[in-house]
């Protein structure tokens, strides 16, 4: 009796011990289902993890697919419903009023002459696209993210893209009332607006940079009257020069724009709670029909605070695009990268050619370390574009130091401005340029020449101006 006493207290505590295995249910190719208390919370595991669905991550899935990468080694989580796609569009096609651009039509990599990635092409290639998803934690000890639905999902090297989203503006509760356009759910917002207003409703863009000025650009292409109100003292304030931006304010002018210089401070209603306007900080009244904002972003970095270093208001990687934590990457709005240009600087650009040429070197940059291989350092040369009203401008390099002007300031001509820092070309912007122009004034922001006194000026001017420009210096 002893001996069946003693085998029976052995396997009950057998029994014990794997009671926590009991708990487990394998999932083919996905992981395991914990039950935890009566919850069940879903496990899975990829090699490697794409955090985020915006420019960058749709460039670092091609480049995945480029370097033979695939077989459900790779998953993207997006918050968007849509695989990745070219955000440019939003402030340019999707709002002109005939043609406009619409999904599957911009899905990266068009934009870069890649192939149209839409959710057949993530299939094709065994890449995972979870789109709705929001991660609403990452712990780096055990190198899993969790996300809303409930499910964790382990990694050996996350890539985050995490990107950036507009800084709403705070008007007296009126949150609600104001457009803003950062994805393809807000241009949908506006468009739908945009419509039922009708051509001649009056619109006021809150905003005189890049997406305040594409957007009003779009709007009165549709046939709207707009307002811009903005507190700096001209357009694009962070790169124009004042006598480039007086060109672009003169051009709105004409096409019966108006520009008040303040703050917004409230919308005004009518009795019924119609909009009727925007009261500005000084109690100046803009009349208007509707509203949308585009005063900047801000970076997504609440996952990451207190657990990555950050600098500049975004991840702080090394010139591999890695972070403090050597298993996890960041590409696009959200990296901090040291800029070799200016000897290390580190600094954010939140433009798509750094999103896309960053996503590039990151994956090369993780597959090559695995491999034991060396990669050089990100260098990447600033630059700006936008295409609005009849215009079509594009610049290079940093704008410090001081700006020497050329060309006829006017619009339908060439015009544009060099940057001179310690006898050095460091920046270019040209306004209306040829792709060759254009192709050479990159070359010279990247090569930075010398330049010595007037003469030097000119002559670098006309090594893609012409000698014709001079007179206009």
């Amino acid at each position: 009796i002893l001996r069946l006493i003693g085998l029976a207290n052995v396997m009950q505590r057998a029994a014990s011990l794997f009671e926590p295995l009991k708990r487990l249910i394998l999932l083919p190719s996905r992981g395991y289902i914990t039950k935890n208390s009566g919850q069940q919370v879903r496990m899975a595991s990829s090699k490697y993890i794409i955090l985020g669905g915006g420019n960058a991550a749709g460039y670092a899935a091609k480049e995945f697919k480029e370097q033979g990468v695939g077989n459900n080694q790779v998953l993207m989580v997006s918050a968007e419903h849509v695989p990745p796609y070219e955000r440019p569009a939003l402030s340019k096609g999707y709002l002109a009023p005939e043609k406009p651009a619409r999904l599957p039509g911009f899905h990266t990599a068009v934009g870069g002459g890649g192939e149209r990635q839409d959710e057949a092409w993530y299939k094709k290639n065994g890449i995972q696209f979870q789109g709705s998803t929001r991660v609403v934690d990452v712990d780096f000890l055990s190198q899993s993210v969790r996300c809303d639905d409930g499910a964790t999902h382990s990694y050996d090297k996350l890539i985050v893209a995490t990107g950036a989203e507009p800084i709403r503006i705070d008007i007296g509760g009126n949150a609600d009332k104001v457009f803003y356009l950062r994805d393809v759910a807000d241009a949908d917002a506006l468009v739908r607006v945009m419509q039922q207003k009708g051509k001649g409703s009056r619109a006021i863009v809150i905003g005189g940079g890049y997406i305040g000025t594409e957007v009003g650009a779009g709007l009165i292409n549709n046939g709207l009257e707009v307002t811009f109100v903005f507190p700096e003292p001209h357009f694009m304030a962070r790169l124009f020069t004042p006598k480039i931006a007086h060109v672009y304010q003169d051009a709105f002018k004409r096409r019966g724009a108006k520009l008040v210089n303040g703050m917004a401070k409230t919308i005004v209603h009518d009795k019924a709670g119609k909009m009727i306007g925007l009261e500005l900080n000084d109690g100046t009244i803009v009349e208007g029909d509707l509203c949308v904002a585009g005063i900047g972003a801000k970076t997504n970095l609440d996952l990451f605070k207190d657990k990555l270093d950050l600098d500049a208001k975004g991840i702080k990687v090394n010139g591999r695009l890695q972070s403090s934590n050597p298993n996890v990457y960041a590409i696009g709005d959200i990296a901090a990268f040291p800029l070799m240009i200016e000897d290390g600087k580190i600094q954010r650009q939140e433009h798509v050619i750094n999103a896309r040429q960053t996503a590039k070197h990151a994956v090369q940059s993780l597959l090559a370390a695995e491999q034991g291989q060396p990669t050089s350092d990100y260098d990447y040369l600033p630059s700006f574009y936008s295409r609005l009203l009849d215009f079509g401008w594009k610049f290079y390099g940093v704008n410090d130091g001081d700006a020497v002007h050329f060309g006829e300031f006017q619009e339908g001509s060439k015009f544009g401005a060099v940057w001179i820092r310690n006898n050095k070309l460091v920046g270019v912007f040209l306004e209306a340029g040829s792709d060759e122009q254009n192709s050479k004034i990159e070359e010279l922001a990247r090569a930075r020449p010398e330049v010595q006194g007037q003469e030097g000026i000119k002559d670098v001017i006309a090594s893609f101006m012409g000698p014709s420009v001079q007179s206009h210096l």
